[in-house]
């Protein structure tokens, strides 16, 4: 997943995290996790309960759009969870282990290097779509221009949040992810080296 030339591309993006420890990274999208999970996600659900109440009459469109979000909103924070509690613990332990010889690395106890291009990209393209599609639905509900505000607000709350979710998808995908492959390949060598 790249930035298109021209595009606006998000501060965070452009930081140079290489250069700093790999903490700061980590962290940076913890906060966005806690970002997501206190803000995006609870407003556009609220937003959602409400439209579904001014639509009165015609609610069903109203209530799809909702329950898919609802469906979207569990997946996406069960993944938040799964990066939380085991991932990126794994991952700091990894760059730990280049700088601590004592300490054991785990890379043969579920590595990212393992992994496949699409199955690192797939998660978050797969929300990606789940929101595009979401956002899809809301547009297409009954138009009512009493109604409209509420509407008109969910979308932009869609669009900001799907913006901040490709730029934190971005530093996954293409900044922590192959930075943690290319530290468990450095491990493995030294390992190598250790048993000859």
């Amino acid at each position: 997943m790249q930035y298109q030339v021209g595009q606006q591309i998000p501060p965070d993006v452009l930081e140079d995290w290489r250069s700093k420890p790999l903490n700061g990274l980590t962290e940076h999208l913890t906060a966005n996790h806690k970002a997501f999970r206190e803000h995006d996600l609870d407003h556009i659900d609220r937003l959602l309960s409400l439209l579904q109440l001014e639509l009165g009459l015609v609610p069903a469109p109203a209530m799809q759009a909702h329950s898919d979000f609802r469906t979207f909103r569990r997946e996406f924070t069960w993944h938040m969870e799964e990066e939380e509690s085991f991932l990126f613990p794994k991952i700091l332990r990894t760059e730990a282990c280049l700088h601590d010889p004592e300490l054991y690395p785990e890379t043969f106890k579920g590595s990212v290097g393992i992994f496949s291009d699409a199955q690192i990209h797939l998660p978050e393209e797969t929300f990606r779509d789940l929101l595009a599609t979401l956002t899809q639905k809301v547009r297409a509900l009954p138009f009512d221009p009493v109604r409209s505000g509420t509407m008109k607000e969910i979308l932009v709350l869609l669009e900001a949040f799907g913006a901040r979710l490709k730029a934190h998808t971005y530093l996954e995908s293409e900044i922590l992810f192959p930075w943690t492959a290319e530290m468990e390949a450095v491990l493995r060598k030294r390992a190598a080296k250790e048993m000859l």
